[in-house]
Parts: structure tokens; C-alpha cells; sequence
């Protein structure tokens, strides 16, 4: 479709809508005074019709993926996790849908050092009705992580859950705004899920193990960096989610009222020395400034995890699922 004049708003977005299928969109937008910005929107497509706008965008390149119904029971792994990484082709096929390259499946462990007890692999992963679902399920896989060359770093083990996980494969940004209109799971799950930002140097290796090494630098350590946008940590209460900045030394944290388990639309805007959260149009009272807040790229990663000590799950309450409508992300360059 062809971009598209908004009456209420000076800016205007190239817009492409295909029905069930989750479209990511790069385009270049000047600004009046001459800067220059990129947006990078990833949107799930419910209507056959959709109008959006931003600042003198012109369509520079446009990619979509698509992925099928899952449904809510134990699925087949094909070794993704255990004898094979995400690397493996096989390991980017989500039941009969397809990944682009701008999106990576992780299929491993999750992290260890967090004594987390699920296995990520694809088939926990579907889209129907223009609805992204990760599906967390109590039903045992055998899984481990790998080094960054492919080889094994902790040998596979029967894990009690399955759960799904997916990442920027080499997209990253650098300041702006990210709308995401996304269902969590309810408390009472005691699962953890989470749609946070980590440092780029970080990107490839969280492909491979969620336990960092090399150049992806340790959780509390000087030149760590991430942002949780939206993290829900069990024991689930009604105020169980927070805004959270992780900046070297500084890890400030704020809690917020859970508006419940609908949909709901939520934006953070990330300035230098500035971040901020609204929901449904409305302060979520959580915001941070100077050097609470990280700089430099990171990437997207949309997860739900379990772990024995930040939990445990509540297996009456599984399978339950993180669904997203769309996320738009906005950034200056």
C-alpha cells in the first residue's frame, strides 16, 4: 500500500499489511531539519488494511515472515536445543511457517546462572490471526548451550519445560521509541516473561548460551548493559512487573501496577540520560534518568522463561503463553 497522509498527524509511514504474517519494516526518515532516522517496525497484521504514520518516511526496504497456528501441548524438537543450534537450518523452521533473517529462533537452554529450567526450541513459537504466541508448557525436553563455534559448552539434560524465545538476529538501535502491544501471562503462572534490550556486543553469543562470555561482558560488571521494557518476575502479585535499567553499576528498578492480562499497549521512550514507560496511554509512574539509563545499540528479545528460584512455575497453570499484536520501534541514527 502506498504511504498514506494522516490528517491528525504532520508525519506519514509506509505501510504494507499482509494478513497473518508478522512484517518488519526499515525506512529511512529525514526530519525537517535535516537529521536523519531509521525506523524499524515489527507488526503482526490483524486487519487486511492498516494506516500508520511518522515523519517524511520513504520505503527503503521491507521484509515479512510468516509462522503458523501452534497448538498447546508437547511438541516435536527435531534436536533443536540438544544436538543442533540455532544455526541449523532446521532449527529456524517454526512448525510449516518461515523466519526471515532479520529474526533468530534461539533453541537452547536458557540461562544457567539464573537456574532457569526450560528448554527454548522453535515449535513453542506460532502466529495465527495476525497474533505472535509464545507458548510456555510443562512438558520435559532434553537441551544444553553451545560456544560461540558451534561446539558444545554444557552437555544436553532433561529439562521440565519448553518454552519459545526469538531475538534481532544483527538489527540493533540506538535510542528512540518502542511500541509493543503485547498479553502477558497471568501471575499466577509463576512463569517469567520478559520484552527487554540487550547490549549488541552480546547479540551474536546469546544465540549459542544465555550465560555470557567472551565479549558479552557479566550481569553487574562495569560495561554490562540492558532495559527491561516490560519484565513480570514471579512470585506473581498484582504489582509483579518493572521497568528496569541495568547500566554498569546502576540497576534501578521500578514496579508497576499489572493492568491484567488483555492486551494492552505499551511505550518506552530511551533518550540520552532519559527512559520512560506509559501503558494504555498513561504514566506507569516508572521512569529513570542520568546515569541510571544504558546508551549505545541493543537488541530485542521477546522471551518467556521458567526458572527454579525466580518461580517455580505453577504447572496447574501451564501451558500459558506471551502474545504480541505488533512492536514498532522508532530510532534516530
Amino acid at each position: 500500500m502506498p504511504c498514506r497522509r494522516s490528517s491528525r498527524d504532520r508525519d506519514r509511514l509506509c505501510c504494507m499489511v499482509l494478513p497473518l504474517t508478522l512484517s518488519y519494516y526499515v525506512c529511512n526518515v529525514s526530519s525537517q531539519v535535516g537529521n536523519q532516522n531509521r525506523i524499524y517496525g515489527l507488526i503482526l497484521v490483524q486487519e487486511q488494511a492498516q494506516h500508520c504514520s511518522q515523519r517524511s518516511i520513504v520505503m527503503s526496504k521491507w521484509i515479512t515472515f510468516a509462522v503458523v497456528l501452534l497448538a498447546a501441548s508437547c511438541h516435536g524438537q527435531n534436536g533443536c536445543g540438544a544436538t543442533r543450534n540455532w544455526a541449523d537450518p532446521l532449527c529456524q523452521v517454526i512448525v510449516s511457517g518461515t523466519l526471515n533473517s532479520w529474526w533468530t529462533v534461539v533453541s537452547r537452554h536458557g540461562e544457567y546462572g539464573q537456574n532457569e529450567t526450560e528448554c527454548n526450541i522453535p515449535s513453542a513459537v506460532s502466529v495465527s490471526g495476525g497474533i505472535l504466541t509464545i507458548t510456555t508448557s510443562n512438558c520435559a525436553y532434553t537441551c544444553g548451550d553451545f560456544n560461540q563455534n558451534g561446539t558444545v559448552k554444557t552437555a544436553p539434560a532433561s529439562w521440565p519445560y519448553s518454552t519459545g524465545d526469538i531475538q534481532w538476529n544483527t538489527l540493533n538501535f540506538t535510542y528512540g521509541t518502542v511500541i509493543v502491544r503485547a498479553a502477558f501471562p497471568n501471575s499466577n503462572t509463576g512463569t517469567w516473561p520478559a520484552i527487554w534490550f540487550m547490549d549488541s556486543v552480546c547479540q551474536d553469543q546469546n544465540k549459542y548460551s544465555g550465560d555470557p562470555t567472551g565479549t558479552c561482558p557479566a550481569y553487574g560488571t562495569s560495561t554490562y548493559r540492558e532495559m527491561d521494557m516490560i519484565e513480570c518476575m514471579p512470585p506473581g502479585t498484582s504489582n509483579w512487573c518493572n521497568f528496569t535499567m541495568h547500566n554498569g553499576s546502576n540497576n534501578p528498578a521500578c514496579t508497576f501496577s499489572n493492568p491484567g492480562t488483555g492486551m494492552h499497549v505499551w511505550v518506552m521512550t530511551w533518550s540520552p540520560g532519559a527512559a520512560s514507560l506509559t501503558i494504555d496511554g498513561s504514566s506507569s509512574g516508572c521512569s529513570f534518568s542520568g546515569a541510571n539509563v544504558p546508551s549505545g545499540p541493543l537488541f530485542m528479545l521477546i522471551q518467556n522463561q521458567t526458572s527454579s528460584t525466580i518461580g517455580p512455575p505453577n504447572n496447574a497453570d501451564l501451558p500459558t503463553t506471551l502474545t504480541v499484536d505488533y512492536v514498532k520501534c522508532v530510532t534516530a541514527v
